[in-house]
């Protein structure tokens, strides 16, 4: 595997390649080899990534809509469906700090 020389990307095509990245469904091993990249760089960029940015802090956050069935005493599970088609089925008793934890770890996939 040829490694690309190393040299600095812009902010948008850093984030042009986690775009890529999460739309490729590879691993990160994979999509890196097959961009030139260095795993650790990659890894590196979506760690980075995923803190909140000062600009982030003063935008309004993302409202989605949100429909609620009848909860009721139904023992049925209950579904969450999360914008990119991912659907999560939770039981009625699940724990809400589980539910909460999962959600978060979802999210920074």
């Amino acid at each position: 595997m040829d490694m690309e020389r190393r040299r600095r990307r812009s902010p948008a095509e850093v984030d042009q390649i986690l775009e890529d990245f999460k739309a490729s469904h590879m691993t990160q091993r994979a999509f890196a080899e097959s961009r030139g990249l260095s795993l650790s760089t990659l890894s590196f960029w979506m760690h980075k990534g995923r803190r909140v940015k000062p600009e982030a802090k003063e935008t309004a956050p993302t409202v989605l809509p949100v429909a609620i069935g009848a909860l009721g005493s139904s023992k049925e599970p209950f579904e969450i469906r999360l914008h990119d088609g991912l659907v999560v089925r939770v039981p009625v008793d699940f724990d809400a700090t589980a539910l909460r934890r999962l959600l978060e770890v979802v999210d920074s996939c």
